[in-house]
């Protein structure tokens, strides 16, 4: 499923350099969108979490939203007079080493709002990477996390059973409280917000709509006293296409494969063929 989401939005980001600006299906206080087919690419930044108990939280702003239905970029920020940022937190079950500078960690609950502001004011300076510049807009969608399927223990901060939505991998070559960089994987399932019908989906395993990856590092500059990782996040919402189409799909692709392997075959020398 992570592999997905990374490749969508590698793909995503050549349908970007590839096709202009695109008209959106929808536009939703100003931002574009497509239809429930969406992948949205973040900038964030977070606080660092060393034990378990403690809030991961941080701040986004949105750069840019794909879809197919879109025939490539939706929206990108500063469109419209409009910027889309975010707040997040989760909460932290268990967080620890699992090996030389290797560090795991299972967080559960976890709240994304995201917001549309017609003054744009959260930028790249101290006094502009804020919270209240977060979350200054009109609230335009909600999120809540849903299960990964990862099992939690009695060492859990909630106990056994507690369930897990969000999880991170970290690397470090000192303690936890220095985090040279980490990736995450997740689940998010709407909440409300008037953005929300277009990325309820159900798409993913339990019922989920929203894939969720994350990539972070240490924050060696801007507003490092407040969040202490900055890096980029995906958020892959798509509707699983209805059996008849998905059928023709693979029978198509079924096809072209087996004319193209005919015709390498073809145009391929026999054994006997002299060199």
């Amino acid at each position: 499923m992570k592999r997905f989401v990374f490749s969508a939005g590698f793909i995503g980001g050549l349908l970007w350099s590839a096709t202009a600006f695109a008209v959106p299906v929808f536009t939703i206080d100003g931002i574009g969108i497509g239809n429930n087919d969406n992948l949205i690419s973040t900038t964030i930044w977070q606080n660092s979490v060393t034990i378990k108990g403690q809030t991961l939280s941080g701040i986004g702003r949105v750069n840019t939203i794909d879809a197919p239905s879109c025939g490539g970029l939706c929206w990108i920020t500063g469109a419209n007079g409009r910027e889309l940022t975010f707040t997040f937190s989760y909460h932290v079950e268990k967080i620890g080493f699992v090996g030389a500078g290797l560090a795991d960690a299972l967080f559960s609950g976890g709240t994304i709002n995201f917001y549309s502001d017609s003054s744009p004011d959260l930028n790249a300076t101290d006094a502009g990477l804020t919270q209240a510049h977060a979350l200054d807009g009109n609230l335009w969608l909600s999120l809540v996390g849903g299960p990964t399927g990862d099992a939690c223990d009695a060492t859990c901060d909630t106990g056994a059973g507690a369930i897990v939505t969000l999880r991170s991998t970290l690397f470090t070559t000192g303690g936890l409280g220095s985090i040279d960089s980490g990736t995450g994987h997740g689940f998010l399932n709407v909440a409300g917000g008037p953005a929300a019908t277009h990325f309820d989906t159900n798409s993913y395993m339990f019922g989920n709509d929203i894939d969720l990856s994350s990539s972070s590092s240490n924050n060696q500059g801007i507003a490092r006293s407040r969040f202490r990782l900055t890096g980029t996040a995906a958020l892959q919402a798509f509707k699983v296409p209805e059996p008849g189409s998905a059928f023709l799909y693979g029978t198509a692709l079924a096809l072209f494969a087996g004319a193209a392997f005919a015709k390498r075959r073809k145009s391929a020398p026999s054994r006997g063929a002299s060199r």
